[in-house]
């Protein structure tokens, strides 16, 4: 019996062996691609390509063509949330339907009419947290409801929320404030235009 265990773990471990291949390790290009494709094609291709920088504090998020831009303008104060088609040394430009001919059109934006900029940072845990704060209200209201801990009306609810419950709420309340900050585009805050090599 020994001996054919040993036989039975010696032709596992050979005919793995032999059909082990050896993949390639990926480059430093495919794994950009990979984990974000329009900053990947920007950085592969051979040409210069022009991309978006904001400078907020000590840290740089970069727009290529194709990512989507959240801003305000100082012109219209109408807050937009396109996708970069074209990036020039001053200016920036996205596609907008025109309903009377039918056709995309290119708005062009020059860096100096965007007055704030909107990011979206995740935040782990937290982030999440944000997101299902109504439905966690809405599951402890009706919970109350159900149980007959609210006797008289909405107004008394109010003063039956535990702690911990008050804990959560704020805590998502914080984590939607803090995943979607907004930066006023100053001196401190600045909008440019950079370029590949």
């Amino acid at each position: 019996m020994n001996r054919f265990l040993l036989f039975l773990a010696l032709l596992t471990g050979t005919c793995g062996w032999s059909f082990a291949q050896e993949t390639p390790a990926p480059t430093v290009e495919e794994r950009v691609q990979k984990t974000d494709p329009t900053r990947g094609r920007a950085l592969v291709s051979r040409e210069r390509v022009n991309y978006l920088v904001l400078d907020y504090g000590k840290q740089r998020r970069r727009f290529f063509v194709g990512d989507e831009f959240k801003f305000r303008r100082r012109s219209d104060g109408r807050k937009y949330r396109e996708v970069v088609s074209f990036v020039t040394d001053s200016s920036f430009s996205f596609s907008v339907l025109n309903e009377v001919t039918g056709r995309y059109e290119n708005v062009d934006v020059p860096l100096t009419d965007v007055r704030r900029v909107y990011l979206q940072r995740r935040i782990p845990w937290l982030s999440e947290l944000g997101a299902l704060i109504p439905y966690f209200a809405a599951l402890t209201v009706v919970g109350k409801f159900a149980t007959g801990v609210v006797q008289d009306d909405i107004g008394n609810a109010m003063t039956n929320y535990h702690p911990i419950e008050l804990g959560i709420y704020g805590a998502g309340v914080a984590g939607i404030f803090l995943s979607k900050p907004s930066y006023k585009i100053n001196g401190r805050h600045r909008l440019r235009v950079l370029k590949t090599y």
